[in-house]
């Protein structure tokens, strides 16, 4: 059965085991998701659920693989807080980035989707920004549960809308009227835009990144 771009999600929860193949600290790793573009584009992707950091050995391991690339590598830590099987990689959210030899903060709560379409943008893959432009039908749009709600004044869900070819960002609260009736309160604002995309894709430095 074909669920998403999983093939067959039962064999999914078959847990791979390194017993026996290990060499005294050594020991086969894995890495979450990976994109590879022209042999020229990597992204390297690690999701973990909220809170939990990447393994020392694992992080070593995806840090050797950006450096070794070169200049257009970056690893993603995603984390997720959600007991879904399979975990949706659209609704993680970035918290940790390594480029040019550095790990450093997320600024800003972006999901995967969004992260990965600032880096296209960044570095102007063609590829990838095809792709993501023709994701939304005119006058639709995608709401998703906001799983990372810290506070009230947090929305209770996020979202994309294409309104007349127009991108904006949607968000909902969930109201109770005085009785007891619950309701949508709804807000609509434009999509956070970093800079401006630069015309030839250049190195990424740490104010290149809206992140």
């Amino acid at each position: 059965m074909i669920n998403g771009l999983i093939r067959n999600v039962n064999q999914v929860t078959q847990a791979l085991d390194f017993k026996n193949i290990e060499f005294g600290n050594i020991h086969p790793s894995d890495i979450d998701a990976i994109i590879e573009i022209d042999n020229k584009f990597l992204i390297l992707i690690e999701v973990k659920k909220e809170g939990n950091e990447i393994p020392i050995g694992q992080k070593l391991l995806l840090e050797r693989l950006a450096d070794k690339w070169g200049e257009y590598a970056i690893v993603l830590k995603l984390e997720h807080n959600t007991n879904e099987n399979p975990i949706p990689l659209e609704k993680c959210i970035l918290t940790k980035y390594y480029i040019n030899k550095e790990w450093k903060q997320a600024k800003h709560e972006l999901n995967a989707l969004e992260t990965i379409n600032e880096i296209s943008n960044k570095w102007n893959i063609n590829k990838l920004n095809n792709n993501l432009t023709m994701e939304q039908k005119i006058n639709t749009g995608a709401i998703f549960k906001n799983n990372y709600k810290k506070a009230d004044t947090h929305p209770d869900y996020k979202g994309k809308m294409n309104c007349e070819g127009l991108e904006k960002e949607v968000a909902l609260w969930v109201r109770e009227t005085k009785n007891g009736e619950k309701f949508f309160s709804m807000a609509i604002s434009e999509p956070y835009k970093p800079s401006e995309t630069p015309a030839i894709a250049k190195p990424t430095t740490e104010d290149d990144l809206p992140f």
